[in-house]
């Protein structure tokens, strides 16, 4: 009988190396992020805080979009056909800068032309750091993987300190700190090499990449809203204990970035779908220890680390912080279910998460405007959802066919 172990293993197999890299880069990023969200909670007040966290949020959307491109970069950059942009470059660029010229004046009336030109910024230095990424990937070299996350940790830090040290409370300081410490990572990644000799010419098969993309953007959209509509719809109190709420029960997502890293190249790797299949049961045993391990360090007394962070024992939410744990255990489990499905090239069709989009910006700014709680609830709907859709998908592809293309199923 396999032992729980060996088939928690089954997630990394051969990779154990560069997923202990790996998770020794996301515990350094893991430390000075909260290090860092210690000190806006210190610093800033008013709802202050809570755009911030609507940056990070934004921030994380904008990392998965790089967690999209950096798998496909790195399957590409070991293949005959290099080419990774799903269209002319130029276009490309047109595109991004509209897209993000009009997202900048949609907040602008919430968090000021500054902050949404600074929080914006974010989406294409972190797709240009996915690519720096998938190149190492596809290098196998997980420990300058790791190293480059270690120091763009850093960087956001290091550039906020003096200002705070200085006495400023703006949040435009912390949201400055964003791109900064992105630019500081693109320029490590270049110094390593990682974009020598990068193809930019447009992929033949420009139409399926697209929807790949496309699928993950919305994906990283549905994991991420809920921090958006709290800073635009509930009060400023609120919003900054709803944001709390999101620091403490997001851990688990923290935990599982080294094996979402690993996941990919471990699955593309493996062409016996009985053993997809274990790895399918390995993903959700893991999911639900980090439920549970969730849990007894965050919402069984979440009380002291929540007075630990803001030093107010009135300004948390225990029942919001308790949700959130378990919203935070179940975003957990559909990163890597979904990383796995990408690998099978069985993601479910983009219409799919088209129409969970719709459903939750007409359901979350509703219940926004209701409670905290109700902003939760229908977050955690959200997300239960995709976690028993990407189940019921993963259980489909394991049980007969072949594995198919990564993009072959990205529609």
């Amino acid at each position: 009988m396999t032992s729980p172990l060996a088939s928690v293993r089954l997630i990394w197999e051969d990779h154990g190396g560069g997923a202990a890299w790996l998770t020794a880069g996301i515990a350094v990023t893991f430390f000075l992020g909260l290090a860092l969200q210690l000190l806006g909670l210190r610093s800033l007040n008013n709802g202050d805080y809570s755009t911030f966290v609507l940056a990070l949020g934004i921030g994380n959307a904008a990392n998965a979009l790089a967690v999209a491109i950096q798998p496909v970069v790195a399957v590409r950059a070991s293949s005959r056909q290099p080419a990774f942009l799903p269209g002319p470059l130029r276009s490309i660029l047109l595109a991004t800068t509209v897209a993000t010229g009009v997202t900048v004046v949609l907040l602008a009336g919430s968090i000021g032309p500054l902050g949404a030109t600074l929080v914006m910024l974010q989406i294409p230095l972190h797709a240009v750091v996915g690519v720096g990424l998938g190149r190492l990937q596809a290098a196998r070299s997980f420990r300058r993987m790791a190293t480059t996350l270690g120091i763009w940790s850093l960087a956001r830090i290091t550039i906020v300190l003096p200002f705070v040290a200085g006495g400023a409370e703006s949040a435009n300081i912390f949201l400055a700190g964003l791109p900064g410490a992105l630019l500081v990572e693109i320029v490590v990644l270049a110094r390593l090499g990682a974009y020598r000799q990068v193809t930019l010419a447009p992929a033949r098969d420009g139409r399926h990449l697209l929807r790949a993309y496309a699928f993950w953007l919305l994906f990283a959209w549905l994991l991420n809203q809920d921090v958006v509509w709290a800073r635009l719809f509930l009060s400023p109190s609120d919003a900054d204990s709803y944001a709390l709420a999101f620091t403490l029960g997001r851990q688990p997502v923290y935990a599982v970035a080294p094996l979402v890293n690993v996941l990919l190249p471990v699955t593309l790797a493996s062409p016996s779908l009985r053993l997809q299949r274990r790895r399918l049961w390995a993903i959700l045993l893991v999911s639900a220890l980090l439920l549970v391990a969730s849990f007894a360090v965050f919402g069984v007394a979440p009380a002291p680390i929540a007075r630990l962070l803001t030093g107010d024992a009135t300004s948390f939410d225990a029942t919001l912080i308790r949700g959130y744990v378990a919203v935070g255990a179940l975003t957990a489990a559909a990163m890597l279910l979904t990383t796995q499905l990408f690998g099978l090239g069985a993601i479910p069709r983009l219409r799919v998460l088209i129409v969970l989009t719709a459903l939750s910006a007409l359901a979350a700014p509703v219940a926004a405007g209701t409670s905290a709680l109700s902003l939760l609830a229908v977050q955690g709907l959200i997300i239960a959802a995709l976690v028993a859709l990407f189940s019921i998908q993963g259980f489909k592809a394991t049980s007969a066919g072949e594995s198919a293309s990564p993009f072959r199923r990205a529609a």
